[in-house]
């Protein structure tokens, strides 16, 4: 009976810690995303990075395909198998200028790659346009095109390179669209890169290499998307969802998946408050627990079984010799202190308002026989499966009531 009852006061000390700790844990975490996520960051030579680029410690407020590589003097991302370097970041317009890295230090690197820029999640500002560089062709570019076409020394006597200042959509080159399509057959490469629009007005006005130059190594501003930007109006903070593959919203009571709501309080919200009420009269009762055991060890002299009575000879060899005894003969007749206490504490913090005893119920519970005291249903909360299996200590908790309905209590 004895060791029965010390493996339900370590059952109850566990169940203890997680109500203590690991439910306001889990009620508190969807504020803590919103907290963490909601702050900027930093990344080499930036200082104001946010959504949707992120760090391994910022895993939960970046998307899948925006992982920073973080140096001394820069930061920088791939997109679309293409490095780009941030050069400026502002969290408050939420306007990011990037430059691809192969570009910043020449127009002529010898394994530049064509790959379109992904719009889906950093779409481009008005004014962004894209420039083409032609490498290794073959034929020559005729002079009678208009000057959005300019030749480029990339070495080699008998090949040219070309680049063409604006978008090859575009109406200005309505008149040679069907020639460029024949001439990119002619190169050994051709590359698109996004630049700024007053950049490349700039250099469709004076179409030189220095211009050129200039014109790759300042780069080009991209934005939020919708969604990113609706939820932040919201505020929430920008955050993806690696298991649907979609963007989500996260909020301070809850994560959503595109904006907060703000009416009302959330289910979140609501859940916390009632558990935070409950750990309040379970502290009240430990608080209760702690004056009895107070007083029992003040007339300990007094307490007698029952069953068993207790002389001095046996108090002398009690610290020797191990007593069998029940739970009524270890425990004050009027104070069942850890069993009937802790029940009652688990009827107060029960997650439904319907099961959870008034106060003076809670009264009458206290001071009536522990044999007439039900217990009470297994609590339901939402807890991530994660954060449980991390615990291995907690799972010698679920046997609690099971070894409470299987004590002979007389």
């Amino acid at each position: 009976m004895i060791i029965l009852f010390l493996s339900l006061t370590n059952s109850l000390f566990y169940r203890i810690i997680w109500i203590l700790f690991v439910i306001p844990y889990c009620v508190s975490s969807a504020d803590e995303l919103h907290r963490r996520c909601s702050q900027s960051f930093s990344c080499g030579d930036q200082t104001d990075l946010f959504y949707p680029f992120w760090i391994p410690s910022r895993v939960e407020c970046g998307h899948p395909d925006f992982q920073l590589q973080c140096s001394e003097r820069f930061a920088e991302v791939s997109i679309s198998a293409v490095k780009f370097r941030i050069l400026e970041a502002n969290s408050t317009s939420r306007v990011i200028r990037l430059a691809r890295s192969d570009y910043i230090g020449g127009f002529c690197p010898q394994h530049s790659i064509n790959a379109q820029f992904n719009e889906n999640v950093l779409p481009f500002v008005p004014g962004t346009d894209n420039l083409t560089i032609y490498y290794g062709c073959s034929q020559n570019f005729p002079r009678s095109f208009p000057l959005l076409v300019g030749e480029l020394d990339c070495g080699g006597d008998d090949e040219k390179s070309y680049y063409v200042t604006t978008n090859l959509s575009s109406p200005l080159l309505s008149e040679i669209g069907g020639f460029l399509n024949d001439f990119s057959g002619q190169c050994k490469r051709n590359v698109s890169i996004p630049a700024s629009g007053p950049a490349l007005i700039t250099l469709q006005k004076n179409t030189t290499q220095d211009n050129l130059k200039k014109t790759l190594q300042e780069g080009f501003n991209v934005g939020l998307n919708h969604e990113c930007l609706m939820c932040i109006a919201s505020d929430g903070a920008c955050g993806y969802n690696r298991i649907s593959n979609e963007s989500i919203c996260h909020c301070i009571h809850q994560t959503y998946s595109l904006t907060c709501r703000k009416k009302g309080f959330s289910a979140a919200a609501k859940a916390g408050m009632e558990i935070a009420f409950g750990l309040a009269l379970l502290f009240l009762i430990v608080g209760w627990l702690c004056s009895i055991r107070c007083r029992k060890k003040a007339h300990e002299a007094q307490y007698t079984s029952k069953d068993i009575p207790v002389t001095d000879k046996q108090r002398k060899t009690s610290s020797h010799a191990p007593r069998k005894l029940n739970i009524k003969a270890l425990i004050p007749v009027k104070h069942y202190s850890y069993v009937q206490m802790t029940l009652v504490g688990l009827w107060c913090i029960q997650s439904s308002p319907s099961d959870r005893p008034p106060m003076n119920r809670v009264v009458e519970m206290m001071e009536g026989n522990l044999d007439a005291l039900e217990f009470p249903p297994r609590p339901v909360f939402h807890i991530p499966p994660a954060l449980l299996q991390e615990s291995s200590t907690l799972s010698e908790s679920d046997s609690f009531y099971t070894e409470i309905c299987s004590m002979n209590v007389e």
